[in-house]
């Protein structure tokens, strides 16, 4: 998955790759994101940073368009009232 706010970043599965059998280059891991949702069973291994959730870097994105939306619903109810 490529994210919309970061098109460097690509989220992957970890269980979806199958190392010996991909004929393509499997990424590299930088960091682990939406770790409290991963398997009990599934050990993270490496010392790459771990979140919780997002990325910093997507949850700021994430923020931002919920700031946003926010605004241009309170135009719009604005607009309403106004016509009212």
């Amino acid at each position: 998955m490529v994210y919309h706010a970061d098109p460097d970043e690509i989220g992957i599965i970890a269980s979806a790759i199958d190392e010996e059998r991909s004929a393509a280059p499997i990424p590299k891991i930088k960091s682990h994101i939406y770790v409290g949702e991963k398997q009990s069973w599934y050990d993270i291994l490496d010392n790459k940073p771990q979140f919780w959730g997002p990325s910093p870097r997507i949850q700021r994105w994430i923020e931002a368009a919920t700031a946003a939306l926010e605004s241009q619903k309170d135009i719009q109810d604005d607009q309403v009232i106004r016509r009212g």
